[in-house]
């Protein structure tokens, strides 16, 4: 599975002197940028053979009962259970000690591994795949709901279309997406990409390494960045904001309060509404402004003297 890498943000951001509209330019395609957006999936399946509410399987299934089909080819399985397995339904698969396949064309491969639903899979030992389509794969991974997928050793995708790549990732939320060891994405569509990153909300944003991302649609981008509330922006290395719409641009960038900004590498905003703009600059307090200043060249050297 190819991974990406957290872009380096912090490439062509310069912050003296802003141009009118700037920060709200940047800060809605940060968001727009941060959405993820999907087709439609589809729905939880039962398990082959299962029933509901008195409902009859459909023609040609796999089912028991007086009328049953367990004994002919609707119901064949792919090829013969390894020793304590069950497999049920057309080409179901079960292979390996203890493992369980329901549903047509499931496919349990591993010790004690289970799965539940027509075409789902679980790979590695104790593995387990439920749901339409689930795919678990990786000893212990477990994939929970149509089209969940869980890819690496204790890998947990829990929601209609979530994954979980990487090993101890944990994506729990409709189309949730937890990329890289020890990522974490809670909510629907949130996205935690990164070895160590945490996403928690809906359509919440961490990219980079131990990026955090709390709120509804936060947007972290950077290695060590956090954003803190709903619609909070940290953008750039170790940039952190903290409150609704608050606004962290830039390398060591730190936003503090209700729509406060921070534009520019070290600059620092405290308070709600308040306004560093520039490299260095403090504002400090409700509505406060400060405007900072790119970093100077250093002076030209003075020419050699000359012998006399």
């Amino acid at each position: 599975m190819r991974r990406h890498s957290a872009p380096d943000l912090r490439c062509g951001l310069h912050y003296a002197a802003p141009q009118s509209g700037r920060t709200t330019a940047l800060r809605s395609n940060l968001l727009s940028t941060s959405i993820l957006t999907g087709s439609p999936l589809v729905g939880m399946a039962l398990a082959a053979g299962v029933t509901a509410l008195g409902v009859a399987p459909a023609s040609a299934q796999c089912f028991s009962g007086a009328a049953g089909t367990l004994t002919t080819a609707a119901c064949n399985v792919a090829a013969v259970p390894g020793p304590g397995s069950t497999a049920v339904g057309l080409n179901a698969n079960a292979t390996g000690s203890g493992a369980t396949a329901y549903g047509n064309f499931a496919t349990a491969n591993g010790l004690v591994a289970t799965a539940t639903g027509q075409a789902s899979v679980a790979n590695g030992s104790n593995a387990t795949a439920t749901g339409f389509f689930a795919n678990a794969n990786g000893d212990l991974a477990t994939a929970t709901g149509g089209s969940a997928f869980a890819n690496g050793e204790f890998a947990t995708a829990t929601g209609q279309g979530a994954r979980a790549d990487g090993a101890v990732t944990t994506a729990t939320g409709k189309s949730s997406v937890a990329n890289g060891s020890n990522a974490t994405a809670t909510g629907a569509f949130a996205i935690a990409n990164g070895t160590n990153t945490t996403a928690t909300g809906q359509g919440a944003n961490a990219t980079g390494t131990a990026a955090t991302a709390s709120g509804r649609i936060a947007v972290a981008f950077g290695n060590f960045a956090s954003a803190t509330g709903s619609f909070a922006i940290a953008n750039g290395a170790a940039a952190t904001s903290t409150g609704s719409s608050a606004f962290a641009n830039g390398f060591n960038a730190t936003a503090t309060g209700q729509n406060a900004i921070a534009d520019g590498d070290f600059a620092t905003a405290t308070g709600n509404n308040s306004h560093a703009n520039g490299s260095n600059a403090t504002a400090t307090g409700q509505g406060s402004v400060a405007n900072g200043s790119e970093r100077q060249p250093p002076p030209a050297r003075p020419p050699p003297r000359t012998a006399t």
